[in-house]
């Protein structure tokens, strides 16, 4: 597999190469053209086959939107397909005053997704500019992201739970009402593919910081891909950072909420401030596999609102993580 290598002061004197943009707007077809890399709309145009001649129309690129895919307050993800060949693509539209107020996050997502070359890890194939606008080409992932496939598995089941002494034991026991995520099956599948995309990036000194099921992405074969490097970082092995970020951290003064939906995600290192490196991310994959089988958060069981209880339960070793009685040894 490819290394992830920075890119040097060459890449700053690329030949230039025009994109045109059609996109549609009340049954009228409109054209923005937008300044490329010769190198990526050449690969474009021959389907990612190696270049062998430079013809005189390949200096130039046609990118047709589709469907909105997602949109956020500063970007836009629509399916785009390439003139030329056909090719879908998801294509995501970012507005160059957005790009300014995060432009670390847009960097690293930048210059990770184009130099990546892992199966279960989203790439970027090309990226171009107008005026107004970034823009990126990545991988299309027409099955959604690990929520929407939870949300369509997870379900209420009743539980037998038998109470010590009673004679009301195996299928007479009081039957409990409780959630189930993932079959161990499924969820080993997906957990799998983190697991071998999270080792290609450790090996190339990256650390994700912010796994959820959100940022897992699920290809029209089924397969999933990581994805959003927005938080990513370079670090060495077994060097440290002391950025507190990732989903909560970042929505902890928006919504609380959405704050305690992925607080639990936090590694007791992010939140004492002590500094973490690779394995802030393999806490986060035990969250993800708690979340996938049982569609429950670990660390809000008693029922809380407050942040910072869940906050004092992460860095508590004692607290005991409840486990339904339906998950096996093997998954805890």
């Amino acid at each position: 597999m490819a290394k992830l290598k920075p890119k040097s002061s060459a890449a700053l004197r690329r030949p230039a190469a025009k994109v045109h943009v059609r996109y549609t707007v009340d049954g009228e077809t409109k054209t923005v053209v937008a300044l490329g890399h010769l190198d990526e709309v050449q690969e474009l145009k021959r389907g990612g086959s190696k270049i062998t001649e430079v013809a005189e129309d390949d200096n130039s690129l046609v990118i047709a939107e589709g469907a909105v895919l997602g949109e956020g307050a500063f970007s836009r993800v629509v399916k785009a397909s390439e003139e030329t060949t056909g090719r879908q693509f998801a294509m995501k539209r970012m507005t160059k005053s957005a790009a300014l107020q995060c432009p670390e996050h847009v960097y690293c997502e930048q210059i990770i997704t184009r130099n990546m070359a892992h199966p279960f890890c989203i790439r970027q194939y090309a990226s171009f500019q107008d005026s107004h606008h970034l823009y990126f080409l990545f991988d299309l992932m027409p099955g959604g992201d690990l929520m929407d496939v939870l949300v369509a598995e997870a379900k209420v089941i009743k539980y037998p739970m038998p109470e010590e002494g009673s004679l009301r034991q195996g299928c007479l026991a009081q039957k409990v009402k409780m959630w189930q995520g993932f079959s161990e099956e499924l969820a080993r599948f997906y957990v799998a593919s983190v697991v071998l995309a999270l080792e290609y990036l450790h090996e190339n000194h990256y650390v994700f910081r912010d796994l959820k099921p959100e940022n897992v992405l699920i290809d029209a074969q089924g397969y999933a891909k990581l994805g959003d490097f927005g938080f990513a970082k370079q670090v060495e092995l077994g060097g440290r950072t002391y950025t507190f970020c990732g989903t909560p951290g970042y929505v902890l003064y928006i919504a609380l909420a959405a704050a305690l939906l992925w607080l639990a995600a936090v590694a007791p290192e992010n939140i004492m401030g002590r500094g973490y490196g690779h394995s802030v991310d393999w806490w986060t994959l035990g969250v993800l596999m708690y979340v996938l089988l049982t569609a429950r958060q670990p660390f809000t069981s008693p029922k809380t609102q407050d942040p910072m209880e869940v906050m004092r339960r992460i860095v508590d070793e004692r607290w005991p993580v409840r486990y339904p009685p339906y998950m096996s040894t093997e998954a805890r």
